[in-house]
C-alpha cells in the first residue's frame, strides 16, 4: 500500500494529476475486493464457553451454522458450562460477535485457524 501511495504521488507530480488519481481509486477498489474474496475462504474455529444452555441452538440458527456443544466442568469454580465450537470463514466473524455481545457478553472465547477443513461445511459466499 505504501509503494502504491508513493507510486501515485510521483505520478501526480511529474505526470498527469487526474490519472494519478483514478489509479488510486483503482488500487483501493482492487484491494478492497480481493480482501472481501479472500477473508471468505479463510475459516476459522471459534470455541466459546457460555453458562447460557440454550446458546448454542442461538447461534446456530442466527448464523446457519452448525454448532457442536458439550457440557464441562470449570476445574477452579467447580461450575458446569456448556462449551461450543462453530467452524465459519472470516467474513461471518464479526457478525458472530455482536451476536455474542448481545446475547452472553461474558461468554469466554478463543479462536483458531484450521490448516484444513473436510465434510460437510458449506461455503457462503458474501461478495
Amino acid at each position: 500500500m505504501i509503494i502504491n501511495v508513493g507510486i501515485c504521488v510521483y505520478a501526480a507530480i511529474t505526470r498527469d494529476f487526474e490519472i494519478a488519481v483514478y489509479s488510486a481509486c483503482y488500487s483501493m477498489l482492487s484491494g478492497f475486493v480481493v480482501d472481501r474474496a479472500h477473508r471468505q475462504n479463510v475459516r476459522q474455529t471459534v470455541y466459546f464457553v457460555s453458562e447460557k444452555p440454550k446458546i448454542g441452538k442461538y447461534i446456530n440458527r442466527a448464523m446457519g451454522r452448525g454448532v457442536t456443544s458439550w457440557e464441562v466442568v470449570g476445574e477452579y469454580s467447580g461450575k458446569k458450562r456448556q462449551m461450543h465450537v462453530i467452524i465459519m470463514n472470516k467474513y461471518e466473524m464479526h457478525r458472530f460477535r455482536l451476536l455474542m455481545e448481545e446475547v452472553d457478553p461474558t461468554a469466554f472465547i478463543w479462536v483458531e485457524n484450521p490448516t484444513s477443513v473436510y465434510g460437510n461445511f458449506r461455503q457462503k459466499l458474501g461478495v
